[in-house]
């Protein structure tokens, strides 16, 4: 048998839960056609955030690769050079005022040894090599 003070404990938890189902009632709380147009408003803002951030990303990107660095990066990854060899690229662009370390690969006499100052005589195999690795024409 239940006593006075379970029953009112019973109802009290009854009622704590009542208020979940009044927007499902006839007579409830309805949705207001300004709260939709709110919602809506929100998530077409959200996903014209999104779309404008994925344009603006896009052409920075397009821009970077039209750039003189990011070519001689490519490049220079396409002909498996590494750090020490770019950097020479890099030096050699700056010894023959060249305004873009990626004319290199378009001008095989700046690698000829006679051409080389002084300064980077010191250089002169390595220069050679990089020359043959860039510019030779591989047998079929």
């Amino acid at each position: 048998m239940m006593t006075g003070v379970q029953a009112s404990w019973l109802l009290a938890q009854a009622d704590s839960y009542s208020h979940m189902s009044r927007r499902f009632q006839a007579g409830g709380h309805s949705i207001s056609l300004l709260e939709i147009g709110v919602w809506l408003l929100l998530i077409v803002g959200a996903v014209g955030f999104a779309w404008c951030t994925c344009q603006l990303y896009s052409r920075m990107i397009k821009a970077q690769k039209r750039s003189p660095v990011w070519l001689f990066r490519e490049l220079c990854a396409a002909h498996g050079l590494t750090w020490a060899d770019r950097q020479l690229l890099q030096w050699l662009a700056r010894t023959h005022d060249i305004a873009h370390a990626s004319h290199l690969f378009l001008r095989p006499n700046v690698f000829d040894p006679a051409t080389l100052p002084p300064h980077m005589a010191a250089w002169k195999d390595r220069v050679e090599q990089l020359r043959e690795k860039l510019f030779s024409v591989a047998s079929c």
